[in-house]
């Protein structure tokens, strides 16, 4: 049910409300996916900092 309305959801979808729904999640994927990557690449250059003696945490030296 919607808790808005208070009405159930169709069973079926137009086709124009489908193409709504996947391009609105697709958006939203692709937001997750460059957070993703910008962690990844955070992490990346926090495991080089480490390796390179680089990195200093609470004043001990990695």
């Amino acid at each position: 049910m919607n808790k808005k309305g208070k009405r159930r959801l169709p069973k079926t979808f137009r086709e124009s409300e489908v193409r709504s729904l996947f391009e609105y999640f697709e958006s939203k994927l692709d937001l997750v996916l460059e957070h993703i990557a910008a962690m990844g690449k955070k992490l990346d250059d926090f495991t080089e900092d480490i390796h390179a003696g680089r990195c200093e945490l609470r004043g001990l030296r990695f």
